[in-house]
């Protein structure tokens, strides 16, 4: 029997501020390619159980981002390659009031 490939991106969605892993899981994956706004971050391949990948908002600039992983399956699973997309906003620090100290 045929496995088809099957893959499925999770994190975070909405207004993030803190560090957070971007995780695809699936069967008959041969590597997966994570890229953050365009950029290439990190190539995995080889079989595992997981891919994951740690993103550091704070490293990007204020308003929404994006987490792109492009997924190659095994040939024997006749699987198309897929991109996975993954939304999230990076949040304004909240305002600080000034303490009167005079």
């Amino acid at each position: 029997t045929i496995v088809s490939g099957l893959a499925r991106l999770r994190g975070p969605s909405g207004c993030v501020d803190r560090s957070f892993r971007a995780r695809v899981t699936g069967r008959s994956i041969a590597s997966v390619a994570f890229y953050v706004d365009g950029e290439l971050v990190k190539r995995f391949t080889g079989a595992r159980a997981s891919y994951s990948i740690k993103v550091r908002p704070r490293g990007l600039g204020f308003g929404r981002h994006r987490v792109v992983a492009r997924v190659t399956f095994l040939a024997a699973s006749g699987t198309p390659a897929r991109r996975l997309p993954l939304t999230f906003r990076r949040c304004a620090q909240a305002t600080v009031t000034p303490r009167f100290t005079g």
